[in-house]
């Protein structure tokens, strides 16, 4: 029966079943099972049949409505209990395993390891999803290795074969426990008989029916009407087969009459976003948001702009697809915790710290130490230590940093995490992660009326429902693995499950494009209109190629561009206003095909269309921005960028020597740092940043200097093999202390590295010593608070700093302040401190002088003596350890007393600007240097990126400074 297309489909579907049943105003349609495609028009008829029968005043009796894929189930009576799907996956599982692994790499190269319990699940996925396929047509795999010896090009009989042996394992696997595979027992029903079916089967809009279902309802001797969406001519009838399927050969030649006022050719998925926004703003206003209806493709990118851009215009968008469940929160837990139980790496530790709903297990774990301190412990553990495994002793860590160990040492011994260890059935590790759900989500107070904790308590359903199958497997089919296993294996029965969207009045609807041709909005407006997603494809499969398919029967890509032809036809005859926007790339850039259904139109207009489709003429192709719409973002932002326009502040009255390089490059940055605290600390080193690796061999440094003043001397210093070998001791005694065997690979690389820099250094070292020079003292910094610097006035500030270390040359009667420095540049203290123009733009080695005169000695005697007015002699100097051993060496500047003493009065000039107690954003100034690390990137600028040509470029390393340590 034809319902004609100027309509759509299931209102008129409804009109004719009520039609059909009503008798003495009593629609009774418990005669008739409804079968539908999909389950959004499942519910969908339901509702309009009710609304049907109570503008006939009628009172009704309600239907059976199904879908295509439960059909099977009302056609026959099952005699054997069913596995679900996680019994068949384990079954699948231990089929692949029984067989010999040289025989099974015919089918897969390369095979997990047979303790791999998840890495055999997934394969075993992959067969179970051919074996749903393959017998949906009625085939087994043995038909399919019997079939590959004649038809395709090659002969891939073989791997069929030896699948076809896993796969009658696998049915005896499950027959032992007396369990029955569904698609297996459908196949089995057509041999031994199906029952009588009673009433009448109406097929409404029905695209796709596998072979055995069809075969299912003709043996059941059901009265079937098949409702066709298409007008009644003289092609109908080879248009379509007897259940109404569209016919192949027909619909791949028929004209898709797309106009071309309803095409819209635009670049980019945003561009698409926007020009669904333009159309929608010039609906006429009678149209409401319950009018119009999105078409999307799950793969598109274009779904995030569409709800941006709905959002803006106040409008409420509702993605049909729901939410992905592997996107929520106990899942992601979940996984956390698998990555954490896995092997106890740092880097599964972090994560799971970082979950927002992790707090309760921390707790139970340990409970002295907060969730926030916890992630702050872990990011600065990883940065001192850079623990790969948390498996063997730890380093203890220093501050902030000693709690990781102890939160470690709390989370093994006690808690759900420890339960977590060793090995255990399948069955049995289902209580023990209930337990940590339990944990984590059982003493909530939970509000049904709440869209969020619906949501929860929905994941949470589903995520029992797929526990419990696991519990109760049969004994034959369970098997002992790790924790972290046991959790994979659950959360891959839910891979691919989502949340269905929560109800909001007012929605614009964005839905799948193949649930449109059944839906009755009047308005569509279609994304995507690309190949591969309108009308689909499938390329490249390993398993079933598309010739192979046509062999076997199954849907294939010429009955699938068959299938969306008429499905696209119906949309453009029995809606009002229909659209279709085409991106030509993604948001990768990658290019996009146009779809083959944009050229089902008469030739002569052919070669217009794919101009059309090229022609970048600038019309369509303009990326618009939500002002350029007339359009707010829906909410305004808390967070302001920069934080504020003026900081205020309180003057410090102590400023360290190496404070001066900021406040003089860019003093808006010096105050969010050094006086309001702000600092970034994250988990993604890989190894010793700038930083780490400067402190370690600064720390090395210091320890040779201070054997060096040992009495007697435990170092030769004028022995450049001597310094060597005790940089080298030291260097492993620190690191075995400070790393442990447990820190990243990176690490030991980078020790050796430094090793070479530091037997470079014990060259010079000797070297320089042989000049006279001695080592009197090092890592020293001024008595107290620190010195008083004078300033104009009268008032005066407190300095600050530490010297790395202090040589005296008694020959010369000569001091040397040296500052230690790693940067690869290896560049002179000129170079660092003065620009080209010679103006000051770093003060630490002039303000050593003032430092070197507040430090003391344990007699409470100046351990430096000069004379400030310059007739004693006093060096500046860096001692440098770049990659490059022609860079290193003891470096002294060459400044006269007018330089220090226009040092000094650049010092006083910065110090004056700092007492104004504020500080105006420039943003020419105060932006992201571009280099990695920058702490205060995200505060200042957004998607700013360093120029190609900036000669500033960060060399992988820092100077050190100890003061910011």
């Amino acid at each position: 029966m034809f319902l004609g297309w100027d309509q759509p489909a299931l209102p008129v579907a409804a009109a004719h079943l009520i039609k059909h049943y009503v008798k003495g105003g009593v629609a009774d349609l418990r005669p008739a099972t409804v079968v539908l495609p999909g389950q959004r028009a499942r519910r969908r008829i339901t509702e309009l049949i009710l609304e049907e029968a109570e503008a006939r005043g009628a009172k009704l009796i309600p239907p059976t409505a199904t879908t295509v894929g439960n059909l099977p189930a009302k056609l026959h009576t099952n005699t054997t209990a069913l596995a679900d799907d996680v019994t068949c996956r384990r079954a699948w599982s231990l089929a692949l395993r029984s067989t010999n692994r040289s025989t099974l790499e015919e089918i897969f190269p390369k095979l997990p390891d047979n303790s791999d319990l998840v890495a055999w699940e997934e394969l075993a996925e992959i067969l179970s999803g051919l074996h749903q396929s393959l017998a949906g047509e009625g085939h087994r795999f043995s038909d399919v290795a019997r079939i590959c010896t004649s038809g395709p090009l090659f002969d891939d009989g073989p791997r069929w074969r030896i699948m076809a042996r896993v796969q009658e394992r696998y049915l005896r696997l499950l027959q032992e426990v007396r369990l029955a595979d569904q698609f297996e027992d459908r196949m089995a029903a057509l041999e031994s008989g199906v029952d009588s079916f009673t009433g009448d089967l109406w097929f409404v809009s029905i695209v796709e029916l596998p072979s055995v279902t069809r075969r299912l309802v003709q043996a059941s001797g059901a009265k079937v009407r098949v409702l066709i969406h298409s007008p009644e001519g003289p092609e109908a009838e080879s248009a379509f087969d007897d259940f109404g399927l569209p016919s192949t050969d027909y619909w791949n030649a028929a004209h898709v009459p797309v106009t071309n006022e309803a095409l819209h050719i635009v670049e980019s998925p945003e561009q698409q976003a926007d020009t669904v926004i333009k159309f929608l703003r010039g609906l006429d206003s009678d149209y409401t948001t319950e009018d119009v209806v999105l078409a999307v493709h799950p793969r598109s990118d274009v779904v995030p702009y569409l709800e941006e851009r709905l959002r803006a215009c106040d409008v409420s968008p509702r993605y049909a697809a729901g939410t992905p469940i592997s996107h929520t929160a106990p899942l992601r837990l979940l996984e956390a915790v698998a990555d954490y139980r896995d092997d106890l790496s740092f880097l599964g530790l972090a994560a799971l710290l970082r979950h927002p709903d992790a707090a309760p297990l921390i707790n139970t774990g340990a409970g002295e130490i907060t969730h926030l301190e916890a992630i702050n412990a872990a990011d600065r553990y990883l940065n001192d230590h850079l623990p790969h495994r948390l498996k063997s002793n730890l380093p203890h860590g220093r501050k902030q940093a000693a709690q990781l160990p102890r939160l470690v040492y709390a989370l093994e011994r006690s808690g759900p995490l420890s339960q977590l260890k060793g090995y255990k059935g399948l069955s049995q590790w289902m209580p023990l992660i209930r337990d940590v759900l339990l944990t984590v989500y059982g003493d909530r107070e939970w509000d049904r009326r709440r869209l969020d904790h619906q949501g929860l308590l929905q994941t949470l359903d589903q995520i029992s429902t797929v526990a419990t199958g696991l519990s109760t497997l049969p004994e034959s089919l369970d098997e002992e693995c790790p924790g972290s296993a046991a959790i994979r294996a659950l959360l891959l029965g839910l891979r691919g499950e989502a949340l269905p969207p929560e109800p909001q009045r007012d929605a614009v609807e964005l839905l799948d494009w193949l649930e449109i041709p059944l839906d009755d909005a009047p308005v569509v407006v279609f994304t995507g209109f690309n190949e591969g997603l309108l009308p689909e494809s499938v390329r490249g499969d390993a398993f079933l190629p598309d010739t192979l398919r046509s062999l076997l029967g199954l849907t294939n890509n010429q009955a699938r561009l068959a299938r969306d032809a008429y499905r696209l036809t119906t949309v453009l005859y029995s809606k009002t206003v229909v659209h279709f926007i085409a991106g030509r790339r993604t948001i990768k850039g990658d290019p996009l095909l146009p779809s083959r259904l944009m050229f089902r139109i008469p030739e002569e207009e052919i070669a217009t269309r794919v101009l059309h489709f090229f022609k970048r003429d600038g019309t369509d192709s303009v990326s618009l921005s939500l002002s350029d719409l007339g359009l707010q973002p829906a909410v305004k932002s808390e967070f302001i960028v920069p934080p504020e326009r003026t900081l205020k502040y309180k003057v410090p009255n102590v400023l360290w020597v190496t404070d001066f390089k900021l406040i003089l490059g860019d003093c808006y940055r010096f105050v969010l740092k050094r006086i309001y605290g702000l600092e970034y600390v994250d988990d993604t080193a890989q190894e010793l940043d700038a930083l780490p690796f400067g402190n370690l061999a600064h720390d090395i440094l210091q320890a040779f200097g201070q054997k060096a003043l040992e009495y007697p001397p435990a170092v030769d210093i004028t022995d450049a093999e001597e310094v060597g070998e005790t940089l080298a001791e030291l260097l492993d005694n620190e690191v075995s202390v400070r790393f442990s065997s447990a820190a990243l690979p990176a690490v030991a690389l980078q020790v050796e590295q430094l090793k070479a820099r530091l037997r470079t250094f014990a060259e010079k070292q000797a070297e320089w010593a042989s000049r006279g020079w001695q080592i009197v003292a090092v890592e020293q910094r001024a008595n107290g608070d620190g010195v008083e610097f004078e300033l104009p006035g009268g008032e005066s500030i407190l300095l600050q700093g530490r010297i790395d270390r202090i040589d005296y040359n008694p020959d010369l009667e000569e001091w040397a302040l040296l500052d230690y420095k790693t940067s690869a540049k290896g560049e002179s203290p000129e170079e660092t401190h003065r620009k080209t123009t010679g103006e000051w733009k770093e003060l630490q080695l002039p303000l050593y002088r003032h430092i070197a005169s507040g430090i003391l000695g344990e007699d409470g005697k100046p351990v430096v003596t000069f004379d400030k007015t310059g007739e004693a002699g006093i060096k500046l100097g860096y001692v440098t350890l770049p990659q490059d051993p022609k860079k290193s060496g003891f470096k002294v500047a060459k400044w006269t007393e007018p330089d220090m003493a226009s040092a000094d009065e650049k010092a006083r000039e910065a110090i004056r600007e700092l007492m104004k107690g504020s500080v105006e954003f420039d943003p020419k100034v105060t932006k992201p240097n571009g280099r990695p690390g920058d702490e205060l990137e995200p505060l200042l600028a957004r998607g700013w990126k360093a120029s190609e040509n900036d000669s500033d470029i960060w060399d992988g390393e820092s100077d050190i400074e100890g003061e910011a340590r």
